[in-house]
């Protein structure tokens, strides 16, 4: 609102880290100060999403600094009624210890970094699903509002796992 294009930045990690670099080491060291510069994040969301490492890592180092309005999931086109229990059950079961990484030398990496910003495994995990849960909650409540089925199929289920 209000802003021109030349004064709107992006920021996408896959592009911004230099991959197999020399820098890329110091630029993953610096991963929560370019999240905490952003002023949102667009998740492209798939059930994957939450069984990879570093998706959560970045997700929830976002959360740390900034309110979940600032998310913004594009997850309209994956789900579908065949598919909710896969998003449920990927938060649902979502731990460090069983989360996918491309390379496992970064697992190790990431729990150092875990350690390091959260105060147990265990706290940043229960973050990770607590704001998964409330964000998809809240996206799936508004297409919900408008349509009893909606709610019933869509919203209750995210309602259940957040009990």
């Amino acid at each position: 609102r209000g802003c021109k294009w030349e004064d709107v930045t992006f920021w996408i990690d896959k592009c911004c880290i230099p991959q197999r670099h020399e820098l890329m080491p110091k630029c993953v060291a610096l991963i929560e100060e370019f999240l905490q510069r952003c002023d949102g994040m667009i998740v492209l969301l798939t059930w994957h999403y939450f069984s990879r490492l570093w998706c959560v890592y970045e997700w929830a180092a976002f959360l740390v600094y900034h309110d979940p309005k600032n998310v913004i999931m594009q997850v309209d086109a994956f789900m579908r009624p065949s598919s909710l229990q896969l998003y449920l059950d990927s938060v649902e079961n979502f731990s460090v210890a069983a989360a996918e990484c491309y390379d496992e030398n970064d697992r190790h990496y990431l729990k150092e970094k875990v350690a390091e910003y959260y105060y147990s495994e265990a706290a940043f995990e229960k973050f990770a699903k607590g704001t998964a849960v409330a964000i998809m909650g809240v996206s799936c409540l508004r297409e919900a509002s408008r349509d009893q089925s909606a709610y019933e199929q869509d919203y209750l289920p995210w309602v259940a796992l957040a009990e």
